[in-house]
């Protein structure tokens, strides 16, 4: 059974390698970006490579008939992408050629005797279910979940065989120098990686689709892969106050996110800055917590944080109880304060 890998960005590229390490060989990799990615995914172990060339106009979503008439005549047993929108638009169109069913969410595969193991997030990412289908069957890897796991998961604890972004050794896991392979003993032939795989150039005639204007949201980070977070609830009395919230974000070098009042209720931030069960997975190294009581519903898109600093004027709320550091008081008190401190502490620092 051949494994399909549909790739349009670098992010995410080493778990869908590894992801589909745990399914098998061959590996081929259809991406649809320049040439770097393709030679980035090449040196990664896979069997094959075919790259789309795509203009800088046109979309991603352009190419998706096209990349599906090129994989659906391979007939694939498994095709895997990433769940942003340029993987989702590739695999809904290549599951619709293969008539396979789609798979979102998910967090893990492997090859067992009955076929593909499927693990993913269900009921809004508070529990997990894991299946096993025959095949053909389309998966959108959910890295940002994956690596928010990754992080609560205490040092040295096994980690499921083709787990994304897993680097453990796994038991029948791909030869050494393939994707995701681990060389036994000490063999030094053993740790020599194979040659980078041949990229095939293949024009796919894209929709006629143009962009006509990308304009960067407010704070252009993505809160995926953000090492630093500033994340403000209903602790905070005004849309006008999201400046002092800024001004410490600023501060710290950090992105902004919020709890879903913020957001669906009150629509003071966009939809792209809410965490937990509606919104984003997160897993940065710190997260600081304004106004936010530490309700399940957040808290279940925050596991992954390394250190979490909350702020809040309820001395019971479960962030008080539960955080890495709490202080308990106003938000419109203590901010101010906080912003102080680390602009006197970058100046000593810029003084040295």
């Amino acid at each position: 059974m051949s494994t399909y890998l549909l790739i349009s960005r670098h992010r995410g590229t080493a778990e869908l390698l590894r992801a589909a390490s745990a399914i098998g060989e061959p590996i081929t990799t259809v991406v649809v970006g320049d040439r770097a990615l393709a030679d980035e995914v090449a040196a990664g172990g896979v069997t094959g490579v075919r790259r789309v060339p795509r203009a800088d106009d046109t979309p991603v979503e352009a190419y998706a008939a096209g990349v599906a008439s090129l994989v659906a005549r391979a007939e694939p047993g498994a095709v895997l992408a990433s769940d942003d929108a340029g993987g989702r638009a590739l695999l809904g169109a290549v599951a619709a050629a293969l008539v396979a069913p789609v798979l979102a969410e998910v967090t893990a595969v492997a090859r067992t005797a009955h076929g593909i193991s499927v693990t993913r997030a269900v009921a809004g990412g508070i529990a997990t279910e894991t299946r096993t289908f025959a095949g053909p069957i389309a998966l959108a890897l959910d890295v940002s979940r994956r690596r928010a796991s990754e992080r609560a998961t205490p040092r040295g604890a096994p980690d499921a065989a083709g787990a994304l972004g897993s680097d453990a050794p796994r038991s029948g896991a791909s030869q050494p120098g393939r994707v995701g392979g681990a060389p036994d003993g000490n063999d030094a032939a053993a740790t020599t990686p194979e040659p980078a795989a041949t990229v095939e150039e293949v024009a796919v005639t894209p929709l006629s689709v143009t962009v006509l204007d990308d304009r960067p949201a407010e704070r252009d980070g993505d809160l995926a892969t953000a090492s630093r977070i500033v994340a403000v609830g209903r602790g905070l009395r005004a849309k006008d106050d999201l400046g002092l919230i800024a001004d410490l974000a600023d501060a710290l070098d950090a992105e902004i996110a919020c709890s879903q009042p913020l957001s669906d209720w009150l629509g003071w931030l966009p939809s792209d800055r809410l965490v937990g069960v509606t919104g984003r997975h997160v897993a940065p190294d710190l997260y600081v917590v304004l106004g936010i009581s530490g309700q399940p519903q957040h808290t279940e898109g925050t596991r992954g944080a390394s250190t979490v600093v909350a702020v809040n004027s309820d001395p019971d709320c479960p962030y008080v109880r539960e955080a890495d550091y709490a202080v308990v008081g106003d938000l419109y008190a203590i901010v101010p304060e906080l912003i102080a401190a680390l602009e006197t502490a970058g100046g000593r620092a810029r003084a040295r």
